[in-house]
């Protein structure tokens, strides 16, 4: 389980990092990372990550849990949470 959590977690790291903003540093990813203001994710970019992981992860993620999502962390166990609760 801890396996599929890491691998789950580099392909959300890879996803946000991918809609990012471009930076000189790269982005650093860990469970505080405050999704708008750190990484700089607004809305639009917001919905390409969530119709990103719906697609790589075979998940439909409702609009009520994508507007709470704050942090990196946030987002992590909800795709967690649900690729649980989908192959349980």
């Amino acid at each position: 389980m801890e396996t599929a959590k890491n691998c789950a977690n580099d392909v959300l790291q890879e996803i946000v990092g991918h809609f990012a903003p471009k930076r000189a540093q790269p982005l650093q990813l860990d469970r505080g990372t405050h999704l708008v203001n750190d990484a700089g994710i607004d809305s639009p970019r917001l919905i390409e990550v969530i119709l990103e992981i719906e697609d790589r992860f075979k998940l439909a993620l409702e609009d009520e849990e994508v507007q709470n999502l704050r942090t990196f962390g946030d987002l992590a166990d909800l795709v967690q949470s649900r690729m649980t609760r989908t192959a349980g």
